[in-house]
């Protein structure tokens, strides 16, 4: 009993520093466990990444996801040709690269992708009839080639295509479509089927699809033209349309011993100007008279333009001269050169 007491009678003249010393311990296996859970996290999000951060990768093609590439060509007589690209690292993260030589096996199969994007191997007449339009390029390594059709095959396999190891590097293959399916008023939109397999197992099989299509661009440019003016009618003022798409540089011009600009365009924040090569906007200190005017009357104008922003401006001009009602001076004929049409314009 008196060892019972004499052990009580220290914890209670020490308990804050026992109290102090479980408390720490406690902490520090929060802290431990909260680092340990961190660290599996994390090792759980790097393992689902495309690659789990493996050396092997494309361009083209990856492990994870069903990567469907439409290829657009904008020109109808390109050659529709894609190059496809394999890496020895984790595309596009070079976190690592391959130490050691990386070997694999390059599939390429043709065939179609329906509606709901699933692919087809093609059959019968198809391939018959292909012609030497389709085709795969090796173009390092071995540089061999497989036109589609040849024998009737509409797959065939590189094997042992090789990467060199330690650095960063890639192997580089072309795959060509016939011209039609950027010509023909309903391409047959044949698809080509890629799959790597590399012979390190621990390596992730690659796939992808690739097809091309035409794409018709938006013609892109600038003019400006006076608004049609009606026969044997007396104008005050005139509107001068200035329309387009793109960005970019416009130049219009009149003749300022004619007609006179709006002092309103000139003074609207939300216009731009090309002044001695200089962009500003219009602001209350921007007049007509700060526009050289050339020895043939003419002032020259450049604005800036995005027709992201605005794709019109409508510009006013007035006449100068206090001329009668129904001067020969301001007929159609004569306004038209004060106001000439322009389509100078330079892209930027």
């Amino acid at each position: 009993m008196n060892n019972m007491k004499s052990f009580w009678s220290k914890v209670k003249k020490h308990w804050i520093s026992i109290w102090l010393v479980i408390a720490v311990m406690a902490f520090t296996t929060v802290i431990s466990y909260a680092a340990y859970t961190r660290v599996t996290v994390a090792k759980r999000v790097i393992s689902t990444g495309e690659g789990a951060g493996l050396p092997f990768g494309s361009d083209l093609m990856s492990s994870t996801v069903k990567k469907i590439k439409r290829m657009p060509f904008s020109d109808q007589n390109d050659v529709p040709d894609v190059p496809l690209s394999v890496f020895n690292y984790p595309y596009p993260r070079r976190s690592s690269c391959g130490i050691d030589e990386t070997l694999y096996d390059l599939t390429v199969t043709l065939g179609t992708l329906d509606a709901l994007s699933e692919f087809s191997p093609l059959t019968g007449s198809d391939i018959t009839n292909l012609g030497t339009g389709y085709s795969v390029i090796e173009e390092q390594g071995e540089q061999r080639s497989f036109i589609f059709g040849t024998d009737d095959q509409i797959t065939h396999t590189f094997s042992d295509c090789s990467i060199a190891g330690g650095n960063y590097n890639s192997n580089l293959f072309t795959l060509k479509f016939d011209q039609a399916e950027l010509t023909a008023a309903v391409p047959k939109g044949y698809c080509i089927k890629m799959q790597a397999v590399p012979a390190d197992s621990e390596l992730p099989t690659l796939t992808g699809y690739v097809l091309v299509r035409y794409i018709k661009t938006a013609d892109s440019g600038w003019s400006g033209e006076l608004e049609n003016l009606t026969a044997n009618t007396d104008y005050d003022a005139f509107n001068y349309i200035i329309k387009g798409s793109g960005k970019g540089n416009f130049t219009f011009k009149w003749n300022a011993n004619k007609v006179a600009i709006n002092q309103q365009f000139l003074q609207n924040s939300d216009v731009k100007f090309l002044i001695n090569d200089e962009v500003v906007s219009g602001n209350d200190e921007f007049t007509e008279d700060d526009i050289t005017k050339g020895a043939d009357g003419f002032r020259t104008l450049t604005i800036v333009v995005d027709s992201s922003k605005s794709n019109r401006y409508d510009v006013h001009f007035y006449k100068v001269n206090n001329t009668q009602s129904g001067s020969s001076d301001y007929d159609n004929t004569s306004v038209a050169s004060y106001i000439p049409k322009s389509t100078t314009w330079s892209a930027t």
